[in-house]
């Protein structure tokens, strides 16, 4: 079973969009950390998505580590052969999307662990994220019997690496 991973905090612009390109999953578990807005409500009207509340807040901000634990082990409650995790305003273009199930059984026949991607990483549908884009392939999807890509709760939030923004000796 693959299994595509998601957290949501107010992403009712986004979250169609990321459950269509994931459509051809077998399940997309939704992990919402307290959205205002249509974002559950969205989800839960495709026939493959299930959503849970992941009630952990700091400063109005889903801790990474915490909120994508508790994704990852959802997905193992679930038993899936396969975890994919991305952000709700990432999602397949239509190549990988109508590629992706060749790829899963050819990474099964040949007993691989993960899938590598290359991608880019848009923002504000014009600007790339250079820190994120540096050259390189990242683990899109894993066989968690084999790779636990749980995160050490010390690790306070991604963005920062992301997004650093001017140099803070300035």
């Amino acid at each position: 079973m693959i299994v595509t991973l998601v957290r949501t905090l107010n992403e009712e612009s986004n979250i169609a969009k990321f459950c269509q390109g994931y459509n051809w999953a077998d399940l997309i578990l939704v992990a919402d950390g307290g959205s205002t807005d249509r974002t559950k409500e969205i989800a839960q009207g495709f026939r493959n998505v299930k959503v849970r509340d992941f009630e952990q807040r700091i400063e109005g901000w889903n801790p990474e580590p915490a909120h994508i634990n508790f994704l990852i082990n959802w997905g193992l409650e679930v038993d899936a052969t396969w975890l994919i995790l991305d952000d709700c305003d990432c999602w397949p273009n239509s190549i990988l999307k109508s590629k992706a199930r060749d790829f899963f059984r050819y990474a099964w026949a040949e007993d691989k662990d993960g899938i590598l991607l290359y991608r880019l990483y848009m923002w504000q549908g014009e600007q790339y994220l250079p820190k994120i884009n540096e050259a390189g392939a990242s683990l899109w999807a894993w066989r968690p019997d084999r790779i636990d890509c749980r995160l050490d709760e010390s690790f306070t939030t991604l963005f920062d690496t992301a997004m650093p923004g001017p140099p803070k000796d300035r």
